[in-house]
């Protein structure tokens, strides 16, 4: 085994030390925000504390000069013979003269409360996010122009993709105009004496047989051969076997753009479940990346982009699901649920190829 040399050893050794500082500032990086974490879970707890030591009210009631008729004008209670103890006298709690009630109304509904629980909800790196940090984080007049103009960038390209999948010119055409000009090809030209070849085989006996020698009627031959794939027939077979991979494969892309779309709609319903309770003040605080108060002109900001989210979202899911519907191929089918699922993630793409701009 060679033995590495001298420079070769403090090569390595100067590289561990950087490997190891690396580390050590890591570390220290994470350490700070577990302590700043834990002082916010303790302030909230104190909060919490005091609002709860607010709510639970007790009343001591002592027995000894307390009237217990209730009204004034009426004749104080004998006392009882020296033998005799005095009747204890009813304070607030009942009959211990020295009895505590404690008002718990509310207190379950502020300890137990799950609505009242609170978490930290991340926002996506994304490029819908944008509205949210720009003039907040430390960066650059150029970078938040940069910023904004990829926020327009990914609002246009949704939009036009949208508009785009949603136009009958970009759909398929209707499978029954195709079966119509399909027998309107057999009457016409498919058994006509001039297309036989040398075995004097008809242009439809070549097409329904799928002859890869074809140079005319090409498209009828594979409007055949996408259907025979799809419902898995066969060439020589007249009717279709039980399982029938591009139905199965249709509503497999369908439920799967379906799920990718709904995703979409709880990650906005959540982004602005956080945003409704942030609390609303003059201005907008970003205090070691938590979002303290937000101000009202940036709220109504985040909820116009949240419905605009929500309404592309909604479209996008409408069209796709008659874009794959409508879609004949097995192998356009895959494509076409991919696609759908990039049109979707253009805002994460912008958002995480934003180097310079503010996150």
């Amino acid at each position: 085994m060679p033995t590495p040399s001298y420079q070769e050893a403090s090569a390595l050794a100067g590289e561990f030390e950087i490997l190891r500082e690396e580390v050590l500032a890591k570390f220290e990086q994470v350490y700070a925000h577990l302590n700043a974490l834990e002082a916010r879970m303790e302030s909230l707890a104190e909060e919490k504390a005091e609002i709860v030591s607010g709510i639970i009210t007790c009343e001591i009631g002592i027995g000894d000069d307390i009237p217990v008729g209730g009204a004034g004008n009426e004749p104080p209670a004998e006392k009882p013979p020296n033998n005799q103890s005095p009747p204890a006298a009813k304070g607030a709690g009942g009959s211990d003269p020295t009895s505590l009630t404690c008002s718990l109304e509310g207190v379950a509904s502020v300890v137990e409360d799950p609505e009242d629980q609170m978490g930290m909800v991340p926002f996506a790196e994304s490029a819908w996010t944008y509205p949210v940090v720009i003039g907040l984080v430390r960066a650059g007049v150029v970078e938040a122009i940069f910023a904004v103009v990829l926020l327009l960038v990914n609002l246009f390209m949704q939009m036009a993709f949208m508009v785009i999948i949603l136009s009958p010119d970009f759909l398929p055409g209707d499978i029954a105009d195709q079966i119509d000009f399909a027998k309107q090809w057999r009457r016409s030209v498919a058994h006509d004496h001039q297309n036989l070849d040398l075995a004097a085989t008809s242009l439809a006996s070549r097409v329904c047989n799928g002859d890869g020698a074809l140079i005319v009627s090409t498209r009828q031959a594979t409007l055949l051969e996408n259907i025979d794939n799809y419902i898995g027939l066969a060439t020589d077979a007249f009717e279709p076997e039980f399982f029938q991979p591009g139905v199965l494969l249709s509503v497999l892309c369908i439920l799967l753009w379906s799920l990718c779309v709904y995703k979409e709609l709880r990650s906005i319903v959540h982004a602005f479940e956080a945003v409704r309770r942030v609390p609303r003040s003059a201005t907008t605080v970003l205090h070691e990346n938590v979002l303290l108060s937000l101000s009202r002109g940036r709220y109504k900001v985040l909820k116009a982009t949240y419905v605009l989210r929500t309404f592309i979202a909604v479209a996008l899911l409408m069209s796709g699901i008659r874009w794959l519907a409508q879609t004949t191929s097995i192998t356009e089918l895959m494509l076409n649920a991919v696609a759908l699922n990039a049109i979707l993630d253009v805002d994460e793409f912008l958002g995480f190829s934003s180097q310079g701009s503010p996150r």
